[in-house]
């Protein structure tokens, strides 16, 4: 694995989260990981840049559906 920064791995869970919302090829996509996982279909939230508790719940849940987004992002 190589090493990310945080400011960067913010960035693009945020173009991700974006996706799902904007896109509903995104949505579709997002859905069919979901249910491929046995995972809820849940919405995220963007984080707030500047807000540190925000990123740490941004963090916090994706990490729980982290097996869905290698699933839709690779």
């Amino acid at each position: 694995m190589k090493e990310v920064s945080l400011k960067d791995a913010q960035a693009t869970l945020q173009k991700i989260i974006i996706w799902t919302k904007k896109s509903s090829k995104g949505r579709l996509e997002w859905q069919k990981a979901c249910h491929e996982v046995n995972m809820q279909h849940r919405k995220f939230k963007t984080s707030v840049k500047t807000n540190f508790a925000s990123k740490v719940i941004l963090f916090q849940e994706t990490l729980e559906y982290v097996s869905v987004i290698n699933i839709c992002y690779t």
